[in-house]
């Protein structure tokens, strides 16, 4: 298993946290395409995208649950034992479920404010 900043390849590591289509890919092209070891961790690992990223683009993808401490300390754990502890990590979850998107405070169900703050704040908390 690699020491705390040391890739098992040699090369420096990124994890982004939250794969999606947009700033987390492009993130994760960026980082192969300045020589990185690149790992993307997501809820659904079956997204298209991210599948194009392991075909395409050498990203290993990792299905993570970021509002989870155990998954969290679960995929560092992979990543580290895989391609190496990252030397820079990208939390890219923005939290919001869309059931809560465009109400006024007054209107926002709590229990949707409550995984909001869990899928958004308490998830960069974790990673």
């Amino acid at each position: 298993m690699a020491n705390i900043g040391e890739s098992t390849t040699g090369l420096e590591v990124a994890l982004v946290v939250g794969g999606g289509p947009g700033i987390s890919a492009s993130c994760a092209r960026l980082f192969v395409q300045d020589g990185l070891k690149v790992a993307v961790a997501a809820r659904n690992i079956e997204k298209p995208v991210l599948k194009d990223l392991e075909d395409n683009h050498q990203v290993n993808c990792y299905k993570s649950d970021a509002a989870n401490p155990a998954s969290v300390a679960d995929l560092f754990l992979k990543v580290s034992e895989d391609i190496g502890s990252p030397n820079l990590v990208v939390h890219n979850i923005d939290g919001r479920v869309p059931e809560i998107f465009r109400k006024d405070i007054t209107q926002a169900d709590t229990e949707l404010v409550l995984q909001t703050v869990k899928n958004g704040a308490f998830s960069a908390f974790l990673v």
